[in-house]
């Protein structure tokens, strides 16, 4: 029993070692027959948004990747979120994607209830000029008034633009949108909007330039799910960071 039992414990040894191994060399060799949703009829391109959430990433095969002629053709990373959280695979992502074809943005995730200046400073200072516009990622209103988040938002922007001379994309919900900015100074801003739906009419604005129509993409070399985005033709005169 003693011997079986030295047998099972040296098993179960090398198999850790193996899959510790494995980890530290940031292996992620996963391939998928389709991006796992399906494409909106009217897509011209395609790009995906990550975050530490999408874990370690084989930027080789998200570049690869190409189904009935779509392939992911942008994409945004996330850098910063409030005053002080730096997203702790950003550095690594943008260091690989800086060799890549890819055309790769960055965004913030907006903490209402916090410093706007703060923010703002939080993110230029954490991130070195991408090929497409940076985008502010607003979900939550926290304890703000309608016209309280309105006058965050458009600070944000305009401080942005101060500092590193372009204007943010806005991500958002499509009923944050029209709960929030519809009829405001910030309706004609240009805007990413997520809607989960198989038809978005808010995406039929001229100034919405992206639809992230999915969260549960499958994409090679990622093994967590991923949010899927569609762009208008007009997505790169307006996005490209000129």
């Amino acid at each position: 029993m003693k011997k079986w039992g030295l047998i099972l414990f040296s098993l179960i040894l090398v198999g850790l070692t193996v899959f510790i191994t494995l980890k530290q060399k940031n292996i992620t060799h996963i391939f998928y027959s389709t991006f796992g949703v399906t494409i909106p009829s009217n897509a011209k391109l395609l790009g995906i948004d990550v975050s530490h959430h999408q874990g370690n990433i084989n930027w080789n095969e998200v570049e690869n990747m190409k189904i009935n002629g779509d392939a992911i053709q942008f994409v945004y990373l996330k850098v910063t979120q409030g005053t002080f959280h730096k997203d702790r695979k950003y550095k690594t992502n943008r260091t690989i994607l800086d060799s890549k074809a890819l055309k790769v943005g960055v965004y913030h995730f907006f903490s209402p209830n916090r410093d706007v200046v703060k923010q703002v400073k939080h993110f230029t200072n954490n991130f070195k000029r991408t090929t497409l516009k940076p985008v502010l990622d607003i979900e939550t209103v926290g304890n703000l008034s309608k016209k309280e988040i309105v006058a965050a938002v458009l600070r944000f922007l305009n401080e942005t633009e101060k500092r590193i001379n372009v204007r943010p994309i806005i991500y958002t919900y499509s009923s944050f949108y029209k709960d929030y900015f519809k009829g405001t100074p910030l309706e004609s801003e240009l805007f990413w909007i997520a809607n989960y739906g198989s038809a978005c009419k808010i995406c039929e604005q001229d100034n919405v330039i992206a639809w992230q129509f999915s969260e549960k993409g499958t994409i090679n070399g990622i093994s967590e799910k991923v949010d899927l985005n569609s762009a208008k033709s007009n997505f790169w005169d307006n996005a490209i960071w000129k």
